[in-house]
């Protein structure tokens, strides 16, 4: 059993965002990850970018969100071609 961290945040079609999440949104497919260091959560993108949670709501992006999988369940999405 994997304990996640809820964002607080759902996804365009009314999922709950945790953390070890896979995403897809506008810039592309990422895993969420909870950064203690700053106390927020950021996607971290398969071609190397990142991007904060905080980000979404500032440039109303927040519905651009969908998740598509977990980093347990399915690790394949993270090494697949965009």
């Amino acid at each position: 059993c994997v304990v996640m961290q809820y964002t607080g945040l759902k996804d365009k079609n009314g999922n709950e965002i945790y953390e070890g999440d896979i995403i897809s949104d506008h810039v592309g497919i990422g895993d969420v990850e909870y950064i203690g260091k700053h106390a927020a959560f950021r996607v971290n993108y398969r071609n190397g970018r990142e991007k904060w949670f905080m980000d979404y709501f500032l440039n109303g992006e927040k519905d651009s969100i969908e998740v598509i999988g977990n980093i347990y369940e399915n690790p394949d999405l993270m090494s697949a071609q965009s």
